[in-house]
């Protein structure tokens, strides 16, 4: 039809005006012309502007399956330093135990020397070959308690019992004294109540 159209007009006549050049065409059918032309450039910038609809781009999928991809290797790096994290934590704690333990041992031996110590004194003393010791907690209630009235042995213990008496933890008592925390523990778990 535009091919039609542009057949007709008539280029050698053409004077200033449109209509004068036109050979045949109505001005009713160039406004129609007009309008169509209106109408396609309106559909093809419409078109433009329109967001394409999603389709399958292997380009896009494949930079997702990258992300997603990297993601879950950035996932597996911090799982596996908190793993690290916790093996050496434990490790620390299994070390504490562990020295603990030691001390503690190390104690119910010096404990055993003492009471065969006290025991050879007082077999020595007595003339007797059997001797019983009581444990605190084996004791007669009958019998007057007086552990208030004893004493320590060691005047560190006496230092510890008198800063836990004034209500102070076991770590001010360490700072205070120089003993190690574990120590200052251990002499207050045997602590007579």
């Amino acid at each position: 039809m535009i091919a039609a159209i542009l057949a007709t007009f008539d280029f050698h006549r053409f004077d200033g005006h449109i209509f004068a050049a036109t050979s045949g065409i109505e001005p009713s059918q160039i406004i129609l012309l007009l309008l169509l032309l209106l109408v396609i450039s309106a559909m093809l910038w419409s078109a433009r502007r329109k967001p394409k609809s999603p389709k399958f781009n292997p380009d896009a999928f494949e930079r997702k399956d990258f992300a997603a991809m990297k993601d879950r290797r950035g996932m597996q790096g911090d799982l596996q330093e908190l793993i690290i994290e916790l093996e050496e934590l434990s490790r620390k704690i299994n070390a504490q135990i562990d020295t603990k333990f030691a001390k503690l041992e190390a104690s119910i031996m010096h404990a055993d020397k003492r009471i065969e110590a006290l025991r050879s004194l007082i077999q020595q003393g007595t003339g007797q070959s059997d001797v019983d010791v009581m444990i605190d907690d084996e004791r007669d209630e009958s019998a007057p308690n007086d552990s208030d009235s004893r004493v320590p042995a060691d005047p560190r213990h006496a230092q510890v019992y008198a800063l836990a008496d004034a209500r102070k933890s076991s770590t001010e008592i360490a700072c205070e004294t120089g003993i190690p925390t574990g120590e200052v523990e251990l002499i207050l778990a045997l602590r007579n109540p």
